[in-house]
């Protein structure tokens, strides 16, 4: 009788241990997270939150991990690189497929990229900064960004440019030289051979050309102090001194026009951060008004309704690489609201519905820029694109059919094809 009441003992003991292995491993299996990616080409390299992972020869790579969220990265070698973050749930076992696209083909040497005014027309400066070509691009059989038409609009002998500021109509272009001048290049002449660039002002800092071509303001700094916001025409023969920044304290301010030609947007650039905030002046009855009480503003673009604003805060955060945080707000400043995402507005180009952009920021464990699309509505980031062969990316403008991204990269541009973002 004892020997069986022992066995019976053992056997509960055993059907107890079970019991709790069985708890312990569902406990453990519903505070884990299974992932399970399949890459092509197989030979590509993937990490999760800089974690490198092992790719089996199928291309097929497994990783058990805490609920919450995670970044992936995967590159390979000839194809563009991306990254994106998901978020897993517990005791959920996740598949992922990651397909590369094959990095793109330099279209030509160049930079300083406009958009044209036709659905796949571009504007860049190319032959070691020396000639103006007008782009079309275009897509092939395999769906890949390629030129259909590059034309040389300018004789080889432009020099020092850097920067370019166009006329609506893209038939004139304002060329800022290195020594500061602004000249001017007329477009419409016929005289191609002989034809060169003239000096349009001096002591002259941002400039913005109004969307409906009714003037151009520009910041005047001359040696004597003063520091205003000059309205003039085309020739810069007829100019009005519209407003004198030492009144708000604004040095040296960016300017950017609104897209319905109403509203001219200031940024100073004062060495003290603190003290830049966002203006809004009023082309009509010539009125300033400031549109953020906090300071360290960086930049701002316009939507293409010109009813919002899109704009930089430096903010540094220890876990981020690129310090510029975005936000959104009402044309007349109202509603503020955080975007939850940090890029460069230098680099930043609007989809058609005035919602989706492409965006640039930076990758710090790939040492590289990247583009990505984002929803300024709901805050959505599709994959983001590494530019594989070259890290810096230093102009970015969308085709006016939103289907072909133009950018350019150490002294190359590239064309690709937007339904990657997809």
């Amino acid at each position: 009788m004892r020997h069986e009441y022992k066995k019976l003992k053992i056997y509960y003991y055993l059907i107890f241990g079970l019991v709790f292995l069985v708890v312990l491993s569902l406990a453990w299996f519903f505070t884990q997270s299974f992932l399970t990616i399949n890459i092509q080409p197989k030979s590509a390299n993937i990490s999760i939150d800089n974690v490198p992972l092992v790719i089996k020869a199928s291309g097929v790579a497994k990783k058990t991990l805490r609920p919450g969220k995670h970044t992936i990265r995967a590159d390979a070698s000839g194809y563009l690189g991306f990254q994106t973050e998901i978020e897993l749930k517990r005791g959920v076992m996740k598949k992922f497929v990651i397909t590369l696209n094959a990095a793109p083909e330099a279209l030509g040497g160049g930079g300083l990229i406009t958009m044209g005014n036709s659905l796949s027309e571009s504007y860049y400066l190319g032959d070691n900064g020396k000639t103006v070509y007008r782009a079309i691009l275009g897509l092939n059989d395999e769906n890949k960004a390629i030129l259909l038409e590059n034309k040389q609009i300018t004789p080889a002998r432009i020099s020092n440019v850097t920067e370019l500021i166009w006329s609506p109509e893209r038939d004139l272009s304002l060329m800022r030289k290195s020594n500061g001048d602004m000249n001017i290049f007329d477009y419409r002449k016929y005289d191609f051979v002989n034809q060169t660039d003239t000096l349009w002002g001096k002591y002259i800092g941002s400039v913005a050309w109004a969307p409906n071509s009714s003037e151009i303001a520009y910041y005047y700094k001359p040696p004597t102090g003063e520091q205003t916001l000059v309205f003039a025409n085309t020739a810069n023969s007829q100019y009005e001194r519209v407003y004198n920044f030492a009144d708000s304290g604004i040095i040296n301010p960016v300017l950017k026009w609104s897209p319905d030609s109403q509203w001219l947007m200031v940024i100073p650039k004062n060495r003290d951060r603190s003290t830049n905030y966002i203006y809004l002046f009023n082309a009509y009855n010539r009125t300033m008004k400031k549109l953020t009480e906090s300071g360290n503003q960086v930049d701002a673009v316009f939507s293409p309704d010109s009813k919002k604003i899109v704009y930089a805060t430096y903010s540094i955060d220890p876990k981020e690489t690129m310090p510029y945080a975005l936000s959104i707000m009402n044309i007349d400043g109202d509603e503020k609201r955080s975007l939850g995402v940090r890029a460069d507005l230098r680099k930043f180009a609007w989809f058609k519905d005035g919602k989706n952009a492409l965006m640039v920021s930076y990758d710090e464990h790939a040492s590289k820029d990247y583009i990505f699309k984002f929803n300024t509505e709901t805050k959505a980031k599709s994959l983001a694109v590494n530019n594989i062969e070259n890290g810096k990316i230093e102009s970015l403008v969308l085709m006016d059919n939103d289907k072909i991204m133009m950018y350019s990269s150490q002294g190359k541009i590239y064309g690709l094809n937007t339904e990657v973002f997809n």
